[in-house]
C-alpha cells in the first residue's frame, strides 16, 4: 500500500519513482499506521501542493507540530510528577514522552532531578526536556518499556528473592 501511495505522490509531483524512496519512508514511518499515512498524504497534496513531502512532513501532519506537542508533554509530565510522585509506576499514552523520560534515566530519576531544580534553573531544564521530546518525536523512537517503574516496583524487583510469602502482586501502573 505504501508503494502505491509513493507512486501516486511521484505522479502528482512529477518525480521519478525509485524503490529506495519506499524503503526510506517505510523505515521512517514504521510506527504509524498506513491509514494515518494515507490520510496525511491526502491532506498534504490538498494543502501543500507545490512541494514533494519528506517523511517528517507526513509525521508532523499526523502528530501535530512538534513544538506545541513538546509543551503539552511537559505539562503532562509535571502534572504526573505532582500527582503520582516517584514511588508509583507510571505510563503515558504519548510514546515519545516515555522515550524522553527514559533519556533522563527513568521515572524516579526525572522526578528527583525536576524536584531538586532551583527556580532559576527550571526554565533551562524545561527547554532541554522539550528538545529531547521533539527529538524522540521526530525520530519515531519506541520506548524500551510500556511503562516506567517507580521506586516501589524497583525495590520489590530487586528484593523479590528475599520474600517468603508467595509471589508479589502485579505492579499498579497509573496512566496519563
Amino acid at each position: 500500500k505504501l508503494n502505491e501511495l509513493i507512486t501516486g505522490l511521484c505522479t502528482v509531483f512529477d518525480r521519478e519513482f525509485l524503490p529506495v524512496i519506499v524503503e526510506v519512508w517505510d523505515k521512517a514511518l514504521s510506527d504509524l499506521s498506513i491509514e494515518e499515512i494515507e490520510n496525511a498524504i491526502g491532506k498534504w497534496v490538498s494543502t501543500h501542493g507545490r512541494k514533494f513531502p519528506v517523511p517528517a512532513d507526513i509525521r508532523d501532519l499526523i502528530q501535530g507540530d512538534p513544538k506545541s506537542r513538546s509543551h503539552e508533554a511537559l505539562e503532562l509530565l509535571v502534572r504526573a510528577m505532582e500527582r503520582s510522585g516517584s514511588y508509583k509506576s507510571i505510563s503515558f499514552h504519548d510514546k515519545p514522552l516515555l522515550v524522553a523520560v527514559e533519556h533522563y534515566g527513568g521515572w524516579p530519576e526525572i522526578c528527583s532531578e525536576y524536584r531538586d531544580l532551583r527556580s532559576q534553573d527550571r526554565s533551562y531544564w524545561e527547554h532541554n526536556f522539550r528538545e529531547v521530546y521533539q527529538s524522540a518525536l521526530r525520530m519515531g523512537r519506541k520506548p524500551m518499556q510500556a511503562y516506567l517503574p517507580g521506586i516501589h516496583e524497583r525495590y520489590n524487583a530487586e528484593n523479590a528473592g528475599s520474600f517468603t510469602r508467595g509471589a508479589l502482586p502485579a505492579p499498579e501502573v497509573e496512566f496519563y
